[in-house]
């Protein structure tokens, strides 16, 4: 994660939106190596429960006090879904 903050910081854009959750979906490989990693169980949220996971389950490992200290308060950075009603779009 902090190589990729660094790219941002010199390239320097606008805005980065940063988001650390993954919306799993069953055939992703990323959802089988979370699923059979039991250390990684704590990481999701959602509809866990069900195994065709239409409903939607996330995986989120970055605790958002760490994320803090890694964007250093920098203005390019905004954490998605900190404000209420954030989604993916921006309009300015």
């Amino acid at each position: 994660m902090i190589e990729c903050l660094n790219l941002f910081r010199r390239v320097q854009p606008d805005v980065v939106n940063i988001n650390t959750y993954i919306r799993l979906y069953k055939f992703l490989k990323v959802t089988q190596t979370v699923m059979k990693d039991s250390s990684l169980q704590p990481y999701l949220l959602g509809a866990t429960n069900d195994g065709s996971m239409i409903k939607p389950v996330f995986y989120n490992h970055v605790i958002a006090e760490r994320l803090e200290e890694l964007i250093e308060g920098e203005k390019i950075f905004k954490i998605a879904g900190r404000e209420k009603g954030v989604n993916y779009s921006n309009v300015k």
